[in-house]
């Protein structure tokens, strides 16, 4: 009951995320640790129709020569097909939903791919599966192979708006998933599988690409 309270704006962002019903049963029990499906649903509609802007402007912004097979995993995968099949006529183009398969025999072989696309990815998974996503692609990827990550990030470098903090703390308590990645995390993560030549560069549509190539190299430009 305190004047500074920010309990209205917390519940106001609860609300936009789930129903007060299931509010009621996280202060009971605990986040279920799962998206729901008409939520993830609506978010996937969003990508995918700024994916049709954005995936020509990420697939332009990849330094690779003459690819022969490349991986796309994540929303908007058809608007990523589309424009990587306009600039490398030649490719062949796989679907990647089975980065997650539960089984070894399941995981693809070694150094089969020039490039892995992965397109709104780190706010779909929880962070322990984003990893296995990563470190799944780092042994799919040929020996100078190219991860290139389309997503938004987290702001280390100034302090957000108060609103974006309530929004994700709302998201985490409601859902359960700990979605928010700062580039710095990620950084450090690809760093761990072994990858480098870090690139970032941010898009007029408010995402940024990050590419990483598969090597010792560990700079970053951007």
């Amino acid at each position: 009951d305190s004047p500074q309270s920010l309990r209205p704006a917390l519940l106001c962002q609860l609300n936009q995320f789930s129903q007060w019903k299931d509010v009621s049963a996280y202060a009971r029990n605990g986040h279920l640790g799962r998206v729901p499906a008409a939520r993830r649903n609506f978010y996937r509609s969003s990508w995918d129709s700024l994916a049709i802007l954005s995936a020509p402007a990420v697939v332009d912004r990849i330094k690779i020569n003459e690819p022969r097979r490349v991986l796309v995993h994540g929303w908007g995968r058809e608007a990523f097909r589309q424009a990587l099949s306009r600039r490398w006529g030649h490719l062949i183009l796989d679907d990647g939903d089975f980065l997650l398969a539960p089984t070894p025999i399941h995981q693809l072989p070694a150094g089969l791919y020039d490039a892995i696309v992965l397109s709104g990815v780190l706010p779909c998974y929880h962070r322990e599966q984003v990893l296995r996503i990563l470190d799944s692609s780092a042994k799919a990827l040929n020996e100078r192979g190219v991860l290139v990550l389309h997503d938004a990030f987290a702001s280390t470098s100034s302090s957000p708006p108060h609103e974006m903090v309530l929004e994700a703390l709302g998201r985490h308590v409601a859902w359960g998933v700990d979605t928010d990645w700062s580039v710095e995390q990620l950084r450090r993560a690809l760093e761990n599988l072994r990858f480098g030549d870090l690139h970032l560069e941010p898009l007029p549509v408010g995402t940024m690409v990050v590419m990483a190539r598969k090597g010792p190299t560990h700079s970053v430009s951007g």
